[in-house]
């Protein structure tokens, strides 16, 4: 028999052909086509059998009725045999259409599978296309819009310059104005703070809490003249202007406001108390007076002078802070005068010449 091709799909193949459906492989037209072809019988393999020797007498002879029913049953299995035959052929017949209506199936399936495979692979390249345009879309959508607004910022300003109105020229010439007057109040103010009795209360203040720790009496009794302190004090402390701002008035019961900032430079308190205080210590210990007693000695006018010698050596080294901080706070009244707040102004310059500090040490 011819070797078939390997490749031959079974699902695709046609009904087989079985040899007994096929009469012509089997005859000719002149008959069988074994007819020329030599016969060999089977032949035994020889072995060690050897079988039993059978004797004539034993043998039951046959008889005629025996004959006839051995014919019977030769045709009975004629005939079963030949119904097997058709049977068979009948049940090869039904398992080819089997077979092949399976392979449809299967057929069916694999198109229908490499289809759903097909719609799974552009799906998402459909996806990702849409996504690409959406990107771009917005993309130009942005550019578009930035483009929009730098022209028309141009055209604003353009038409803002064309259509500007000199009255804000003259209101900013009115804040200008204001600004001037206020700080030129503030600087009026910063000029009279020496003369001022609250700013010359504050200094004295200072040196009548400070002098019992300093020389174990009161200013009276250690000589000191606590208006000359006040004087050099006042008029040691310096300020640079540093900014001005004009709050605008808004309704009869809010006038406009103004702050005035300085840059302040003032003497070292704390320097003024160590170096006098170690120096009359020394000197009234020299002296044989002593410290801290309930009931001091009064000193001779000497030793006052001695005192006040000490004192203003002091004030002459003293070290000097820069860059504290004063502000001022102004408003202005209905007639257009600046008017600056002194309580607030003595709290500040008290925090900013440190003269709101009292030694509580020795």
């Amino acid at each position: 028999m011819a070797r078939q091709d390997s490749n031959i799909d079974p699902f695709n193949a046609g009904e087989p052909i079985l040899p007994w459906n096929d009469s012509a492989q089997l005859h000719d037209e002149d008959g069988c086509v074994f007819d020329d072809q030599p016969y060999n019988a089977p032949s035994k393999r020889q072995d060690d059998y050897e079988a039993p020797a059978s004797s004539a007498d034993q043998a039951p002879k046959e008889t005629s009725r025996g004959s006839k029913k051995r014919r019977e049953s030769r045709r009975s299995s004629s005939t079963a045999s030949s119904t097997a035959s058709t049977s068979s052929s009948s049940s090869s017949k039904a398992t080819v259409d089997t077979l092949k209506k399976q392979a449809e199936v299967a057929a069916r399936a694999r198109a229908a599978s490499r289809e759903g495979k097909g719609r799974r692979r552009v799906l998402p390249r459909v996806i990702v296309i849409l996504i690409v345009f959406s990107v771009i879309g917005t993309g130009l959508d942005m550019v578009g819009s930035i483009i929009d607004n730098i022209f028309s910022s141009r055209s604003d300003s353009s038409s803002y310059d064309s259509s500007y109105d000199s009255s804000s020229d003259t209101s900013k010439e009115d804040e200008q104005a204001q600004q001037n007057a206020a700080s030129s109040a503030a600087d009026s103010y910063i000029g009279a703070i020496p003369t001022t009795e609250e700013y010359r209360a504050l200094a004295k203040k200072w040196l009548e809490s400070n002098m019992p720790y300093m020389t174990g009496y009161d200013v009276a009794g250690s000589g000191i003249d606590e208006e000359a302190w006040a004087d050099w004090f006042l008029n040691s402390v310096s300020f640079t202007k540093a900014d001005a701002y004009v709050y605008a008035s808004y309704g009869d019961n809010n006038p406009a406001e103004a702050s005035v900032t300085y840059d302040a430079t003032c003497p070292d308190v704390y320097n003024v108390y160590d170096a006098f205080s170690s120096a009359a210590k020394d000197y009234l210990y020299e002296q044989g007076v002593p410290y801290y007693n309930d009931n001091p000695p009064a000193l001779a006018e000497d030793q006052k002078a001695h005192l006040r010698e000490l004192f203003a050596a002091a004030l002459k080294n003293v070290k000097m802070n820069e860059g504290r901080f004063f502000i001022l706070e102004l408003t202005e009244d209905s007639d257009g005068t600046w008017k600056v707040d002194e309580t607030t102004a003595l709290k500040n310059y008290k925090s900013a010449t440190s003269l709101s500090t009292y030694a509580t040490y020795e």
